[in-house]
């Protein structure tokens, strides 16, 4: 199903679309991806993949059916929140229908963020579906069910605590470590492992940015090494890349056999497969990769540390962004440097990391006469 909603999709952004031929779910939802074409290749990625995985769900509740979306109501799109905190596994069939080669969800459930983004996605999708005529008359989809959803606020608090503290992020750092290193591929893993959470963490980037990233993007000025990164938004900019993500780098490099440097010509991905040295890793590989990382240190600690564990449970790859900046931050660096480095396009953004910094509040306090 994905491929013949990838193949829909090409064929709409080439040809005027009839509105009166939409008769299927697949052609309405690549409609409506069509709408975002002038989007970043990764927004329409989420967009897909999210209508997808609702879809299969849509299928398994109601049967099979060409237009199961037209049937799907309020009641459908709250059991469908219900599911995404706890979700159950998908038949063989499903998933071979629909393209997947494993899981589509991890069986501990999507964190709070992640939920509250998939009801927003789907919610803009019904919304488009509603405006779609079939023949002149009745629209795709008669309601939006996920307007009447009910509600799963996230407070403030929640956004502010998605960062590590030192100790958690060593606790992360310390399973790494632990990783077997016997068998090459197990070595493999391990030192890929590491380069990946040493690049969410210094770089500040989003999985889907890291694993877009060639090694010849990395390139020397005379006040040392920058990439040239493209991230949300197709925005553009040449970061500042520290010492120590450089030594990380020149490690990674070694560990599979290349030099300490690239090139500018050098075009294999930052994080490659393990068996293509030129096939990137995809962002959904990535977090898998991560989220591993994060539940095994979350057992390890989970007696002597439970509130760590418990975010550690809930934290993906882009828990190292909030991270490295919020790290930034209590190390003092100037909030307009992080705010450049972190590419956000308003300064505010990133005056909500400078709310999470108690404890250098707790600092300046304690140095108070």
């Amino acid at each position: 199903m994905s491929e013949i909603l990838e193949k829909r999709e090409q064929a709409l952004n080439k040809h005027a679309v009839n509105i009166s031929l939409l008769t299927s779910d697949a052609i309405a939802i690549s409609t409506w991806l069509n709408s975002y074409r002038n989007r970043s290749k990764e927004t329409t990625r989420s967009f897909r993949k999210e209508a997808i995985r609702f879809l299969m769900w849509v299928e398994l509740r109601k049967g099979q059916g060409d237009s199961l979306l037209r049937g799907v109501t309020a009641e459908d799109a709250n059991e469908y929140l219900d599911f995404l905190i706890a979700p159950r596994t998908f038949p063989a069939w499903i998933l071979q229908k629909y393209g997947y080669s494993r899981q589509p969800f991890l069986s501990n459930g999507l964190s709070r963020a992640s939920i509250r983004q998939t009801i927003t996605i789907l919610n803009r999708m019904f919304t488009v579906l509603q405006n779609i005529q079939i023949g002149s008359y009745v629209p795709y989809v008669q309601l939006n069910p996920f307007v009447l959803v009910k509600s799963m606020p996230i407070s403030q608090d929640f956004d502010t605590k998605k960062a590590l503290t030192h100790e958690e992020w060593e606790m992360v750092h310390e399973t790494i470590e632990a990783l077997p290193r016997e068998s090459i591929r197990e070595q493999f893993h391990y030192h890929r492992t590491r380069w990946i959470f040493q690049l969410l963490y210094r770089l500040w980037v989003r999985r889907s940015t890291v694993t877009a990233l060639r090694m010849g993007d990395f390139y020397p000025s005379e006040e040392g090494w920058l990439i040239q990164v493209t991230s949300k938004g197709n925005k553009t900019a040449s970061l500042v890349v520290s010492s120590k993500l450089i030594r990380a780098l020149m490690d990674y490099r070694l560990s599979i056999g290349l030099s300490e440097l690239p090139s500018p010509n050098d075009t294999r991905p930052l994080v490659s497969t393990l068996f293509d040295p030129y096939k990137p890793l995809s962002p959904e590989s990535l977090y898998a990769v991560c989220r591993v990382i994060y539940r095994n240190t979350a057992d390890r600690v989970a007696e002597s540390h439970p509130y760590s564990a418990e975010k550690l449970r809930n934290a993906g790859p882009h828990t190292m962004r909030h991270t490295g900046i919020t790290h930034a931050l209590y190390s003092k660096v100037e909030l307009i440097h992080v705010n450049k480095q972190a590419m956000h396009a308003n300064i505010q953004t990133t005056v909500k990391y400078v709310q999470t910094q108690k404890g250098v509040m707790r600092e300046e306090l304690e140095n108070c006469e």
